[in-house]
């Protein structure tokens, strides 16, 4: 004891020192992943989704509907459900050319 105060060891306080900032460290790594997360939800790609329907208003099931990207020439067919709805999923952004074919009806591009 020096003038009534401990001397402590420079060891402890060192060790002290270390984790100290292992932990902020740590929390600082965390923080940052916990913050970029969000950006993992972003997405590059969009979804289709339309309805057919004739010239009266009624709504065309089983008909079949091709999506072309203008750029690549990339076709994806699908065909419209009993409501007349079609979805295509992840498409790339674009200029897209849609058909639609029923029978009984002309194409409508």
């Amino acid at each position: 004891m020096i003038g009534g105060k401990e001397k402590h060891s420079g060891a402890g306080q060192s060790l002290f020192c270390s984790l100290s900032r292992s932990i902020s460290l740590l929390l600082v790594t965390a923080l940052m992943l916990l913050l970029s997360n969000p950006a993992f939800a972003q997405r590059t790609t969009g979804t289709l989704r339309g309805q057919v329907l004739d010239p009266t208003g009624a709504v065309v099931p089983d008909a079949p509907v091709t999506i072309t990207n203008q750029e690549t020439g990339v076709t994806v067919k699908v065909t419209t459900t009993s409501a007349g709805t079609y979805t295509v999923p992840s498409l790339i952004p674009g200029l897209y050319k849609i058909s639609v074919e029923a029978k009984g009806l002309r194409v409508f591009c």
